[in-house]
């Protein structure tokens, strides 16, 4: 059974609780069944689940993403991979191993949209 409360905790966990709120102003009767299955499905009973902690969890995200040419999900995910743990450090190396597998012109994107997030978030100078 989907767990929305746990799905949103998880939610809170990787971003904020802010971003929690906003979610829930942005939904209308039209999108409420996709927001659903997002806060019950995969936050509340996949990214629950034992066996791979947050940061595995956002790596793995952040790979799909990236190898979807999905930017836009993806910088999401790279703050979420951040606040999870995942250091600078890591990050250019998660993103440089995705150059062999997803592809040159997808690393090049992954990584400006991964140095525009650190740089906003302080992380680099």
């Amino acid at each position: 059974m989907a767990d929305k409360e746990a799905g949103n905790a998880v939610i809170a966990e990787l971003w904020s609780a802010d971003y929690v709120e906003q979610r829930v102003k942005a939904r209308s009767s039209f999108s409420a069944p996709v927001h659903d299955f997002a806060e019950g499905v995969n936050f509340g009973e996949i990214w629950t689940r034992p066996g791979l902690d947050r940061k595995m969890r956002c790596v793995v995200t952040l790979s799909a993403l990236m190898a979807m040419n999905r930017t836009h999900q993806a910088a999401g995910y790279i703050n979420a991979a951040l606040n999870s743990g995942v250091t600078v450090e890591e990050l250019r190396e998660i993103l440089l191993h995705l150059a062999i597998y997803t592809g040159l012109p997808a690393s090049i994107e992954a990584f400006k949209l991964a140095e525009q997030i650190l740089r906003e978030r302080g992380l680099l100078e």
